[in-house]
């Protein structure tokens, strides 16, 4: 499961482009329950923060935007409950990645996404 977090709002991402074909053909994770529901037409829909559990991910890769509010977003985040009892917060599965390269469109972005991955991945 992938989110993005931005200053006003918790975003999940889709299994279409940009994040989907990277998390679930490329490196052929498996989506997180309900991420296949999420409307095909968008890249991510807005949640709260009360409806992650019902995900139940067991990785998290996090987008968080560069700006201080995100940042602060994210941080009072990680400091709820909810966020503690995820399974993937639990089982140190959660990434945080950057932006680009893993929202780019293009081929080049998508390897460079891949290498970041098996990076994360290995250590």
């Amino acid at each position: 499961m992938a989110i993005r977090v931005t200053a006003k709002e918790l975003r999940v991402f889709s299994t279409k482009r940009p994040m989907g074909p990277i998390l679930f053909q490329d490196l052929g994770l498996q989506p997180a329950n309900g991420v296949e529901k999420i409307d095909g037409n968008r890249p991510f829909e807005v949640i709260s923060q009360e409806v992650l559990p019902d995900f139940d991910a067991d990785a998290i890769f996090v987008v968080v935007n560069r700006d201080d509010k995100a940042k602060a977003a994210f941080k009072q985040l990680q400091e709820t409950p909810i966020w503690k009892d995820l399974k993937a917060v639990k089982g140190k599965h959660v990434y945080i990645i950057n932006d680009q390269p893993w929202l780019d469109y293009s081929a080049l972005g998508n390897k460079m996404a891949m290498d970041e991955a098996e990076k994360m991945f290995t250590k």
